[in-house]
């Protein structure tokens, strides 16, 4: 299992879940789209619109890697199970929770995985895939979280809230 965690691969892991998808080979496609900022024009009377910024674009990842056992002939061989990476791609996508990308050492930080296209390139022996062509975006996660939720009733037109209570 240390092996699994090696810091010198690429990862995507998931704490509430407790999933860890290693990616076994670098990605062979590694892309990043860097956030921006939004501008805007005002028209204004009599003069040059003015360009006023107002949001920023979102930073993305894109990854491209080919997922294969050793002995492609049997869908798990060494550790390498690539239906239960499958899986795991599948749970982390439908998930609410942010992903941490790890690529080595160093943490790119919390994105959301949007859903990963896959294909399957081989089958194994017993029907399984082996080998799987697998394209993932990662979209930054917001730091923004609101609370939902049902609100209180406050009878009284709101007296005594500054009062101590003790």
């Amino acid at each position: 299992m240390a092996d699994d965690l090696s810091t010198d691969k690429a990862r995507l892991v998931c704490v509430p879940l407790k999933i860890t998808v290693v990616l076994e080979w670098w990605p062979t496609d590694v892309s990043r789209t860097l956030s921006s900022r939004n501008v805007s024009e005002l028209e204004r009377a009599d003069k040059r619109a003015l360009a006023v910024p107002t949001s920023l674009t979102t930073d993305s990842y894109t990854l491209g890697y080919t997922m294969r056992t050793t002995n492609h002939r049997r869908a798990n061989h060494d550790g390498i199970d690539v239906s239960q990476h499958l899986r795991d791609l599948e749970t982390l996508s439908k998930s609410k929770y942010p992903v941490q990308l790890m690529l080595g050492r160093n943490a790119e930080g919390m994105f959301r995985l949007e859903s990963p296209s896959v294909t399957i390139l081989e089958f194994a022996e017993n029907g399984r895939p082996s080998v799987i062509d697998v394209s993932l975006t990662l979209r930054r996660a917001s730091d923004a979280e609101v609370n939902v939720g049902l609100i209180r009733r406050v009878k009284g037109r709101g007296k005594g809230f500054a009062k101590k209570k003790g």
